[in-house]
């Protein structure tokens, strides 16, 4: 298996970290977040769009195992959407693509 990196792009110490990992033609996001009100929900999806504006290209995200409903209603909140699914270390997960448009 490949060794991927995820690359840092935004950091907000102490609310939130956004890092991309590339992996053949296709871009996933990271987010680990800290802190959390809607302030920092806010600026969030403002750095969200900025940074997809810049990278000009679809990218996706694949929730973890543990997912509860917060964060479905926190991935159609950043505009993501279903998209299929994908083998993420030999599970069958759900893949979701923020596009542009």
């Amino acid at each position: 298996m490949p060794h991927r990196l995820v690359v840092p792009i935004i950091d907000r110490p102490g609310e939130y970290l956004f890092g991309l990992e590339q992996f053949d033609d296709t871009t996933f996001v990271h987010l680990t977040i800290g802190k959390w009100n809607s302030r920092i929900a806010k600026q969030m999806l403002q750095d969200a769009n900025e940074a997809h504006l810049r990278l000009n290209r679809p990218v996706y995200a694949v929730p973890p195992p543990d997912a509860d409903a917060k964060y479905f209603k926190f991935l159609k909140l950043c505009g993501f959407r279903p998209c299929g699914t994908c083998d993420s270390a030999g599970v069958e997960r759900p893949l979701y693509v923020r596009t542009l448009d």
